[in-house]
């Protein structure tokens, strides 16, 4: 897959190699003819030091995000961002508290303007999907499929949810396979 922006990080995870693709909301959707090859896990690339993440200095933004306390507006920002750069870097016992977070943050404020229900539908689907990365990665992978299958019912822009279930139906068949 090929987005303007990407980042690619080959994991050392027994259970999946896999690599993980960083792009910011916005990027082009998935082509379907073209089998994915890495997870896809997205970032805000204009809030909370997502461009570090994106040009691949993870650690600055961890050291950055780390230390700052934000508005609430901000929260699901931070946490979202924090969850892609920890799962980056492989510290995935930090990304998961941090990808918790991001979730809860994005679906429990319940008094969005309708005009911003699409964005809030855009931004949880963008937390399923990295979630659901996260979970694949430590080999819960029943987990990242029920996230992968929840970010899709959310009818999203994002190709993320789509490319991510693809790239783990394609792994789950290779391991098939090779019993």
């Amino acid at each position: 897959m090929h987005t303007s922006n990407t980042l690619k990080l080959r994991t050392r995870f027994r259970h999946l190699a896999s690599a993980i693709t960083l792009t910011a909301v916005g990027a082009l959707p998935a082509h379907a003819d073209n089998p994915p090859d890495n997870f896809e896990m997205k970032v805000v690339g204009d809030a909370a030091y997502g461009q570090l993440i994106q040009n691949g200095n993870s650690e600055a933004a961890i050291a950055r995000l780390d230390g700052i306390t934000t508005r609430k507006a901000g929260a699901f920002f931070k946490a979202n961002n924090l969850c892609v750069a920890y799962t980056k870097t492989g510290e995935l016992s930090k990304a998961e508290p941090a990808c918790e977070q991001a979730l809860e943050l994005i679906s429990a404020d319940g008094r969005i303007a309708a005009s911003e229900k699409r964005m809030q539908r855009d931004f949880r689907a963008m937390a399923l999907s990295n979630l659901g990365v996260l979970r694949a990665l430590g080999g819960e992978y029943s987990l990242a499929r029920d996230h992968f299958t929840q970010a899709l019912e959310l009818e999203t822009r994002l190709s993320a949810p789509a490319t991510n279930m693809a790239y783990l139906e394609l792994k789950a068949a290779q391991a098939v396979s090779r019993r």
